[in-house]
């Protein structure tokens, strides 16, 4: 998975962006949910910031900033740098997106090849 790294002034990872075109919420929760350690504080998944977790007593949060963005923000609820933070980011890096988040892709393509073809018929 591709992420985009938000470094501090000694130029340390301190949040990232994680795209939202095939990671869902409930993905982004999953993966908190996996790493070891962490412990789920909270999760409203329909909230801009829909899930909280702990690991190591720093608290990590996962929003979708302004509530329509193409991008989830992942990061210490107090904002710096903290060294839990790389496993947290190795987590993401490893991980892969389920089945559902390709299916609306699929669909669209599908649609696409449906109307193409069927557009093709028409200007015979």
């Amino acid at each position: 998975m591709r992420l985009t790294d938000s470094f501090d002034e000694n130029y340390r990872v301190r949040s990232f962006e994680i795209s939202n075109a095939f990671f869902h919420r409930r993905d982004v929760c999953r993966v908190f949910e996996n790493i070891a350690g962490v412990k789920r504080i909270r999760k409203q998944l329909r909230q801009d910031t829909f899930c909280e977790y702990e690991l190591n007593d720093v608290r990590f949060i996962a929003e979708e900033p302004f509530g329509d963005n193409s991008v989830y923000w992942v990061g210490p609820l107090v904002p710096g740098w903290t060294p839990e933070l790389e496993s947290i980011r190795k987590a993401f890096l490893d991980a892969k997106p389920t089945v559902w988040g390709y299916l609306p892709w699929v669909v669209l393509f599908a649609a696409i090849a449906v109307l193409f073809l069927s557009w093709g018929r028409l200007c015979q």
